[in-house]
């Protein structure tokens, strides 16, 4: 492939046109919208008006055959109409247009086609924007570490655009901030990008909480895959949460990793991309898929409270990721499913324990058999960063990638029958560096 390598995945070895239906009678003005269209100029049958309709963008009102959504709109106010513009369209507009169309969109405008350079070849994958100033044209990208390091990182990265990938005079340079080998996470930035700057469609992905996916929930695969272009597949989350051990990415052995597993299609190049849900919010980046032929179907992805709060740290601690130990052992003394009564979706929780505290900061503040029920984030000022309610026991490790050196944590613990709040100050001996 002319020295180009696609980045396969690591386990075990859109313009949509809308099609307008508004087939139903203005029943408030007494004409259909057919009708009025042919009092504003359209000739034709009512079949001809509606094919008129698909993929009208409805922006300067200038062709008679075919009246905008702005002419129709005018004419239903002429005739008695009283609706504003956004209820008018929710009223009587049907679009064929789906809630995945919508996440499939929103999706495109944040994943990038990333390339690394190396002397033995080319590596292809794909990357989320989270972060863009476009008025200076910069972004922040997050990808896997395995797509930009091949022995050492790439000192040749650039990412391209939805619609611009491999393009001549379209590639954006990118440079390394930082990453974190074993949870196969890495951090670019785009500076001063013109492309970025002029770009209409870029946008930052919106990022969601991974705790409330659900298995059944729809999702969305949007990467490089093969390295022929940002492409889109669907399909379901499998597990919420499972851990897979994967080999170490800069040496020999084997590292645990959590991550949730779906069934969408997953191909070597969909590395770094991103996996969103129904509303086109990012919940998790595309990393792994089993690779056997009597399996199908096993893809796996970072759940984005991981991949972003990893991502975050990295850029605070200017390229290195940094955890606070907090001296605490858990175990999950319990495990119960319980009903939605908004959703009816069954969800499991944990009841988590404490095991041990021998150590700063939680010696001597936390007991043995403490539960835990949920941890509260503080700057060294009192300001609530951020909450989180634990019920299962891998959100204290999730959670704890979003402290800070000197923040202060509150954990609420169930003690016997009463309900104790335990602080502690996060000072910075208590931070270590994650490989």
């Amino acid at each position: 492939m002319n020295g180009k390598k696609i980045r396969g995945l690591m386990l075990f070895c859109l313009v949509i046109a809308l099609v307008f239906s508004l087939s139903s009678c203005f029943t408030k003005s007494g004409k259909s919208a057919y009708e009025i269209a042919v009092d504003n100029g359209f000739v034709g049958s009512e079949t001809d008006w509606l094919a008129s309709l698909k993929g009208l963008s409805g922006s300067d009102g200038t062709d008679a055959e075919s009246p905008s959504i702005e002419d129709i709109y005018e004419a239903y106010l002429n005739n008695g109409g009283n609706l504003g513009f956004d209820d008018f369209l929710r009223e009587y507009l049907s679009a064929n247009y789906t809630p995945v169309d919508k996440a499939t969109n929103e999706a495109l405008r944040s994943v990038v086609a990333v390339t690394a350079g190396f002397s033995s070849g080319t590596l292809l994958g794909a990357g989320v924007i989270f972060k863009l100033d476009q008025e200076t044209g910069t972004a922040y990208i997050i990808t896997n570490y395995h797509v930009i390091y091949d022995s050492a990182i790439s000192a040749n990265i650039s990412v391209y655009l939805y619609g611009h990938e491999g393009r001549a005079g379209y590639a954006v340079p990118a440079s390394y901030i930082g990453g974190s080998a074993d949870n196969d996470i890495a951090v670019l930035i785009a500076s001063g990008s013109n492309t970025i700057k002029n770009s209409q469609t870029a946008a930052a992905a919106t990022v969601a909480d991974s705790d409330d996916v659900y298995p059944g929930g729809t999702v969305i695969a949007v990467g490089n895959a093969q390295g022929r272009g940002i492409s889109v597949t669907k399909g379901v989350v499998s597990l919420d949460s499972e851990e897979i051990y994967m080999n170490k990415i800069t040496g020999s052995g084997m590292v645990a990793m959590r991550v949730m597993r779906v069934d969408a299609a997953i191909n070597g190049g969909n590395s770094g991309g991103g996996l969103f849900n129904e509303d086109g919010e990012i919940i998790g980046i595309v990393n792994a898929k089993t690779a056997n032929e009597e399996i199908e179907n096993m893809a796996y992805a970072i759940p984005s409270n991981i991949a972003f709060g990893i991502a975050e740290n990295i850029i605070y601690n200017n390229g290195s990721a940094k955890k606070a130990n907090l001296g605490i052992t858990t175990s999950v003394v319990d495990i119960s499913q319980i009903e939605d009564p908004v959703t009816g979706r069954v969800k499991i929780v944990h009841t988590v324990n404490v095991i041990a505290a021998m150590s700063a900061p939680a010696q001597g503040k936390l007991s043995f058999n403490d539960t835990i029920l949920s941890l509260t984030l503080k700057s060294s000022t009192g300001v609530v960063k951020a909450q989180k309610d634990i019920t299962r026991n891998f959100m204290i490790t999730d959670f704890i990638f979003n402290a800070r050196p000197n923040d202060i944590l509150v954990i609420r613990v169930k003690r016997g029958m009463t309900q104790v709040d335990v602080q502690m100050t996060l000072f910075s001996q208590y931070f270590s560096t994650v490989a």
